[in-house]
């Protein structure tokens, strides 16, 4: 069995589940894009087969798909708002995540990343960066 250099699957009590509510609490040298965004509110997106259990994706108010973190990074700049019961990690047979409803989210989303990308979300819930 070949070791991998960095663990792309983390176990499954260690993980914050998909839906769960998460806050941006601190900012670093390492991520000074995050200082603006202090504060700000994400849902955990449902993990990729693809990408592994480390790969975090944070949902945006409008049901977007708009950024990763690692696990490290999540537990060391997020605090958990709610525990989201859900029991499916892969989102399989699942909807998509959709929007909040209005007046629920504190930030207006935008269709570009904070890196200038457009989001275009799929039919799957998950998206596509371009």
């Amino acid at each position: 069995m070949r070791r991998r250099s960095k663990e792309r699957f983390v176990k499954l009590a260690q993980i914050i589940p998909p839906l769960s509510v998460v806050r941006l609490v601190r900012a670093d040298a390492r991520t000074p894009q995050w200082k603006i965004q202090l504060g700000r509110s994400f849902r955990i997106g449902y993990y990729s087969r693809q990408d592994g259990t480390d790969c975090v994706w944070l949902v945006n108010d409008a049901g977007e798909y708009e950024q990763t973190v690692d696990q490290k990074k999540l537990h060391a700049h997020f605090e958990v708002v709610e525990r989201s019961k859900e029991r499916s990690v892969y989102g399989t047979a699942r909807p998509p995540i959709p929007p909040l409803a209005a007046g629920g989210g504190d930030r207006k989303s935008s269709a570009r990343g904070s890196n200038g990308t457009l989001k275009i979300p799929s039919k799957t819930g998950h998206h596509v960066v371009v």
